[in-house]
């Protein structure tokens, strides 16, 4: 996850480790970790795989090591963008791939994934829905909460997701 959203914000412009993780803190916090440790091996692993350069500049008597996105990286970014979302995955999945809708190409591939998750949630909390009355009767009280508490998070991502997609069209 983290990966994608570096190659997200090299979309923007180029950047330092140090501006990644300044950007991170500000932009992403809410609803993703980061540390200096996890950036820099992602970078090192992406400047193996092509999908972001590096540049050093002369500041003074420091050197910076500027990082920019690739070709490679920029295709490598827009498929993960377009590709669906997965709502099982991680709350941290959706955020991040909405926080980044703003490099879409096309305002239909926006729509397109936003009514894709929604009929694929609508689908998952109908089962859900026809799996509550067995459940509750098989648990406990905590089991069940966890299994209500999972329902409800569908439901929200579900509303949230529609009212997205009004608010975009």
């Amino acid at each position: 996850m983290l990966g994608y959203i570096i190659l997200g914000l090299l979309v923007k412009k180029d950047m330092s480790g140090y501006d990644i993780k300044k950007e991170l803190e500000i932009s992403t916090s809410n609803f993703t970790k980061s540390s200096y440790g996890s950036i820099y091996p992602t970078l090192k692993k992406f400047l193996h795989e092509n999908l972001v350069s590096l540049n050093e500049e002369q500041i003074g008597l420091k050197i910076k090591k500027i990082y920019s996105i690739t070709d490679d990286g920029r295709n490598h970014f827009t498929k993960w963008m377009k590709s669906p979302i997965d709502d099982i995955q991680s709350f941290e999945q959706i955020l991040a791939r909405v926080f980044f809708f703003r490099f879409m190409e096309k305002e239909e591939d926006i729509t397109f994934i936003l009514k894709q998750t929604i009929n694929d949630l609508d689908v998952k909390i109908r089962d859900y829905e026809s799996k509550q009355n067995y459940i509750q009767s098989v648990t406990d009280v905590y089991e069940y909460s966890t299994f209500r508490y999972g329902l409800g998070y569908l439901s929200y991502t579900r509303d949230w997701c529609q009212e997205l997609l009004q608010s975009s069209m």
